[in-house]
């Protein structure tokens, strides 16, 4: 088997790093602990809020052309959970998490971020 090492792949014209743009790679992902602490390792999110409970804030990095991009979500738990996205902004996304009664619980979560970056 072979690897590959590198410390920057390069555009065509040589002068910087490649970006993401209209591939379908996921364009930011990220995992949190109930605490809720933002773990690593994270793609393109700078930062998480706990805005209430099963309710959290994902701030991100390099923001989206739009709000329509796919946020998938995961509850990190032994216990069912439903993760639903609600306000969709092109530097952020809101995440409930709730028990199979549609009631808000603190939990861990993980998201995967499909989409255009501006």
């Amino acid at each position: 088997m072979s690897d590959i090492r590198a410390n920057t792949i390069s555009d065509a014209a040589g002068t910087g790093p490649i970006d993401l743009h209209k591939q379908s790679a996921a364009k930011a992902f990220g995992t949190c602990s109930s605490s809720p602490e933002l773990k690593s390792p994270s793609l393109n999110i700078s930062s998480l809020v706990d805005t209430g409970t099963g309710h959290l804030t994902f701030n991100i990095t390099n923001a989206f052309t739009g709000t329509w991009y796919t946020v998938l979500g995961t509850g990190h738990s032994s216990a069912p959970r439903i993760v639903t996205v609600n306000d969709p902004q092109t530097g952020s996304f809101d995440l409930y998490i709730h028990n199979e009664g549609g009631t808000n619980v603190n939990t861990g979560v993980r998201c995967a971020v499909f989409g255009d970056l501006a």
